[in-house]
């Protein structure tokens, strides 16, 4: 189960961005680069649950909350930019920056406000689970 797609890595990066990023030998195999941007979702879902497991949520996650899709595409495609080994320089004073450095920031912000009960999704909670409801003939 994953918990963001491809098109919401795009919504977020833009689907060129995502595609350059996710091209390791830039020779646009798009074979390549949809096995690449599916790696990512696959390590951003793996994130989330190392993250919160132990936490509120019954892990995997059920459902799309939007906070959630948000966080695991922003995780993504931060594992395909940084994976690329992109180096950035502020154009004013040409030192080394991380473009996306926001989006890391506000992605671990979120990680922690979730495990810590700050911020809840609406999805199931540990010692929940899904039980059956219990009719009574009178």
């Amino acid at each position: 189960m994953s918990y963001c797609t491809r098109s919401d890595i795009e919504d977020l990066f833009g689907p060129l961005n995502v595609a350059k990023w996710a091209d390791l030998d830039n020779d646009q195999d798009a074979a390549a680069i949809a096995a690449r941007v599916a790696r990512a979702i696959e390590v951003a879902t793996a994130k989330i649950d190392d993250r919160l497991r132990g936490g509120p949520y019954s892990l995997p996650i059920v459902g799309d909350p939007p906070t959630l899709v948000n966080l695991a595409a922003s995780l993504a495609g931060l594992w395909l930019y940084e994976s690329r080994g992109v180096q950035d320089f502020s154009p004013e004073t040409g030192v080394p920056m991380h473009r996306l450095r926001w989006f890391s920031e506000q992605a671990e912000k979120t990680l922690k406000d979730l495990r810590a009960g700050v911020l809840r999704l609406d999805v199931t909670l540990v010692g929940q689970g899904t039980t059956a409801p219990i009719v009574v003939n009178d």
